[in-house]
């Protein structure tokens, strides 16, 4: 059976000198499984960094190759209100959402038994 052992990095005190430790936080794992397990089992040792790695620049291609469409919908908000329209819809539908839970969950005094109060 292989022991794994976790690499821990401090937090670091303020969040703009943390930049330099967030990737190194996510890699720490992978690192801590690969170097704790190269010498019994390289094959296993390799895995999860390849999957890191081709998770991390599948990512990176993904972002890269989207760029043109992410700015022609950039582009189309700024001429077309249709995006402000629709947040503006989905928060009245919250906001209707939560007064009918509330209406479910507290009705109104006129619909309540006389003799007893509902805890709301």
């Amino acid at each position: 059976m292989t022991e794994i052992t976790l690499l821990v990095v401090p937090e670091a005190i303020d969040k703009e000198h943390s930049a330099p430790f967030d990737g190194f936080v996510y890699m720490a794992l992978v690192l801590g499984v690969a170097f704790s397990s190269a010498a019994t089992s390289p094959l296993f040792a390799a895995s999860p960094l390849l999957t890191y790695g081709v998770g991390h620049c599948s990512a990176i291609f993904a972002i890269g190759s989207a760029i043109d469409t992410v700015q022609r919908y950039l582009d189309w908000n700024e001429r077309s209100h249709a995006a402000l329209r629709f947040r503006q819809i989905c928060g009245l539908l919250v906001m209707g959402a939560n007064l009918y839970l509330c209406w479910r969950r507290c009705p109104p005094a006129s619909s309540r038994a006389s003799n007893g109060w509902r805890r709301c």
